[in-house]
């Protein structure tokens, strides 16, 4: 049980796993109209799932830690890097189509694929920390379950 982070520290990695979720919006906010082109469902479906990050952020803020609530933030920290990277991916492949087409690239574009990769890499980041915590927060968690047991035995 001494292992298990603290009410502070779980506070402190959802703090900064608030920021790393607004910093994807703006990013999103930021590359809105070259996503679109890229892919027309893509802002809607990221919209969406930092709605869920949200949820789940401010669940723990309220509630306090629990396994439950540090998978279900790890599990969409994952999936914001998940989409934060197919949509640096689908703007790529833009560029490609473009050029293909002997076009000049969509003004933006550079931009927009560094700002989207610089997201998915501080979600990755803050999620790495998340799971380290978890893990320790269920395995302090067993340890009472099986000192528990072996107590009724």
């Amino acid at each position: 049980m001494a292992n298990m982070p603290s009410e502070a520290e779980v506070g402190e990695l959802v703090a900064k796993a608030a920021e790393k979720v607004e910093a994807f919006q703006k990013t999103l906010d930021s590359v809105k109209p070259i996503l679109d082109k890229a892919d027309s469902s893509a802002y809607a479906k990221d919209e969406n799932a930092i709605a869920g990050a949200r949820s789940i952020l401010a669940a723990l803020k309220k509630n306090g830690r629990s396994a439950y609530a540090l998978v279900g933030l790890l599990s969409t920290l994952d999936d914001l890097d998940l989409d934060a990277t197919q949509d640096s991916r689908a703007i790529i492949f833009l560029g490609f189509q473009t050029m293909a087409n002997n076009n000049k690239l969509p003004e933006g574009m550079t931009a927009a694929v560094i700002m989207l990769d610089s997201s998915a890499t501080s979600l990755y980041d803050i999620s790495e920390l998340v799971m380290h915590a978890t893990l320790r927060f269920v395995g302090g968690e067993e340890a009472v379950l099986a000192q528990i047991f072996a107590e009724k035995k």
